[in-house]
This record gives C-alpha cells, structure tokens and sequence, in this order.
C-alpha cells in the first residue's frame, strides 16, 4: 500500500533558476547554483527510478506498507529517507537511491565501485540499502 509520494521539487529548481537568472550573481555563484541544479534533477531522476520499482512490486500490495521522501525532524535534527517499505511481519527497509550516470560494479574484493570517465572510484558502503527485522 502506497501511503506517501515522492515530493515535487520542481519549485525547488524554479526558485534556483530565478537566482542563476539575477543580475547581481556572479559567475562563481551560477556555476554553484546551475551545479545545484543538475544534482536536483539527477537525484529526482534516481530517486522517480527507484519509486517506480518500489511501487510496481510492493505499492499495491497489502503486506507492505510504502513512503517515500520522508523528512524526520528530531531535537533539531533532520534525516531524510528516499523509500522506506514495512512489512506486516515488521521487517523495515530503509533504501536510499543514487543515480550513477556511468555505472556501479563490485571488484574483487566486493566493493563497489563506481565511474568517472575511465576512473573507478570507491563507494562508501553506507550508501546502499539495509535491512533488519524487529
């Protein structure tokens, strides 16, 4: 069951193009905001990627229960969680999506890797999903 969307942030970007298009920013500023920008755009894109599995498998299912973009606000400070599926056995998965334009593999020695051009680079574990049961 599909209990929250993903949240629009088209408003986001439209107020960060207001201020790339003012008279007074500087070039360094438009570079930092059009690069704001593509972020914006590249993790809707990942994170839209990753909701349309999500909910095609488990949305309309009654054994899960499925939100996306949630924002907890606790003694000043916020965690963001892209998707997050409880199951009526009470197993949570906490998943947070990335959009790689060039890939992910896992080397040898099983971590996973990531490309810029022709460069690999390592990928902080912590980055992908995990699961536990209650």
């Amino acid at each position: 069951m599909l209990i929250k969307s993903a949240d629009d942030r088209e408003s986001d970007i439209k107020i960060l193009e207001s201020l790339l298009n003012h008279p007074s920013a500087s070039a360094s500023t438009k570079r930092n905001i059009e690069k704001e920008i593509k972020a914006i755009r590249s993790g809707v894109k990942g994170e839209k990627d990753a909701a349309y599995q999500i909910e095609y498998y488990y949305g309309n299912g009654k054994n899960w229960a499925v939100i996306h973009d949630l924002r907890i606000e606790h003694k000043g400070r916020v965690a963001q969680i892209d998707h997050l599926l409880i199951n009526r056995l009470m197993e949570i998965w906490v998943c947070e999506s990335k959009h790689f334009n060039q890939g992910v593999s896992i080397n040898e020695q099983g971590e996973f890797v990531s490309f810029f051009g022709a460069k690999a680079f390592g990928i902080p574990q912590a980055l992908f999903a995990a699961s536990r049961s209650i």
